[in-house]
């Protein structure tokens, strides 16, 4: 069954709301998990981001604690979750490439973060740029408001859609 034979479905369950031209009409989607996480791996390998990417709105936020960035899985796990976040602030509007980004990270999710450099060269990103946003405190911020996003959610993957 098509993503939009599903989409037809639920609409018949729940009440359709017509968008205005300014607001997007993808539908949105927020992944809550942990970088290095073996239930992010299967979650995000799973969930067909690719092929959703054209008719939804993905975003990815990760479990931490926020008080000077305690992660589950340690510290590297922090730096691989600094790592996505910025690979998505370089990628900008190339969903795309983030995403083989992120999958690359998990394909190999033990060498998080050392994978960090190959993974951006396989999606096609800039490591230097990546590498920048992690030195001048952009990756550090964009991690304190994700988690600060994640902060209701315990279980690594959560999967919110808003219809």
């Amino acid at each position: 069954m098509s993503i939009f034979a599903v989409l037809f479905a639920l609409s018949a369950l729940f009440p359709v709301h017509v968008l205005s031209r300014d607001l997007d009409p993808r539908v949105p989607v927020e992944i809550f998990v942990m970088s290095k996480c073996p239930d992010a791996a299967a979650c995000e390998t799973a969930f067909p981001v690719l092929e959703l990417l054209a008719i939804s709105n993905v975003t990815v936020d990760y479990i931490a604690k926020y008080n000077a960035f305690t992660c589950m899985h340690g510290d590297s796990e922090c730096t691989g979750n600094m790592q996505q976040l910025c690979a998505r602030h370089v990628a900008q509007q190339n969903e795309q490439a983030w995403w083989r980004f992120v999958l690359g990270q998990d394909a190999t999710q033990k060498a998080i973060p050392t994978n960090g450099k190959d993974c951006a060269e396989q999606s096609g990103l800039d490591y230097a740029q990546i590498a920048r946003c992690l030195a001048d405190g952009t990756g550090e911020r964009l991690l304190k408001e994700s988690i600060g996003r994640a902060a209701s959610v315990r279980v690594c993957c959560t999967i919110r859609v808003s219809l």
